[in-house]
């Protein structure tokens, strides 16, 4: 098992994209959430990785939780294994009294088998179904027409709260990718 600790930003980045990672797993968000008290691990196993989030608590022991990670091929269980061994043996040295995960798997069509994969490692590694803190799915909307195209699309009450929220000052902009 090659295990390696990322310390670059650019090399935590090709990584999240050579597997298109969520968010979550990105080395801004892990430098986000060290403002509030998180500390980011970020842990590479041939071709798996995953940001692994402590949080401290009294007595010297920490929480660990992988936000909509971590980045491998579920169906790959050598590679889930390797990985998931690298983690608790971090969470192990950083005294994590629990890890929570997230994987970033969806139910539908086209990556059933791996929220299947997901969820049958991490049913055969011991782990537990909790509640999640991510929100399990979003809805994404083309916005490519114009506005009152893209509004029109939405339902009613969508509208109504869209447009209450700029009489209440909310500013919208449009964002550089």
């Amino acid at each position: 098992m090659n295990m390696l600790l990322t310390t670059t930003a650019p090399q935590w980045a090709a990584q999240l994209a050579d597997r298109q990672g969520h968010l979550l797993q990105s080395w801004p968000w892990g430098e986000f959430k060290s403002h509030f008290g998180w500390t980011p691990y970020r842990i590479q196993v041939d071709g798996a990785a995953a940001q692994v989030l402590f949080r401290r608590l009294p007595l010297g022991f920490t929480v660990a939780y992988i936000p909509k990670g971590p980045l491998l091929d579920w169906t790959d269980l050598p590679r889930c294994q390797q990985l998931f061994s690298a983690i608790h043996n971090a969470a192990k040295k950083k005294r994590a009294v629990f890890l929570k995960v997230e994987p970033n798997v969806w139910c539908n069509n086209d990556q059933t088998q791996m929220a299947q994969a997901a969820q049958s490692y991490l049913h055969q590694a011991q782990f537990s179904p909790a509640d999640t803190i991510q929100p399990q799915s979003s809805i994404l909307i083309d916005i490519s027409g114009d506005e009152a195209a893209v509004l029109a699309a939405m339902k009613q009450k969508t509208r109504y709260n869209i447009r209450l929220a700029e009489r209440k000052g909310v500013i919208v902009r449009q964002g550089q990718a």
